[in-house]
């Protein structure tokens, strides 16, 4: 699935355009999935945080700097995270996993 308000088409094989976020229709796609569901980019993943549909953050940190951006987790937004497990790639790059717990 990708959600994009600009995009009117995908030339993409097995892939769904959501116009916009649609929270019931994401948490129906999350517990009817049979595996994992990766929700990419601060924005989606600020609101889905929030939905509760988020039981696991992957924060992947690279040995370089690219400038500014949007925040991991936008403000006002707390959670109880417990550290979950982490990878380390021969680029010097991790991925820090953590458990989602309760959110306010």
């Amino acid at each position: 699935v990708v959600v994009s308000s600009t995009l009117t088409s995908l030339d993409a094989p097995r892939t769904t355009l959501w116009p916009a976020l649609d929270l019931d229709r994401l948490g129906t796609l999350v517990r009817d999935a049979p595996g994992d569901v990766g929700i990419s980019g601060p924005t989606l993943a600020a609101s889905a945080l929030r939905a509760g549909l988020v039981d696991q953050v992957r924060v992947a940190i690279m040995p370089h700097a690219t400038g500014g951006g949007l925040p991991l987790l936008p403000p006002g937004l707390h959670l109880d995270l417990a550290p979950a497990g982490h990878e380390t790639f021969d680029d010097g790059s991790v991925v820090l996993r953590y458990d989602v717990g309760s959110s306010s």
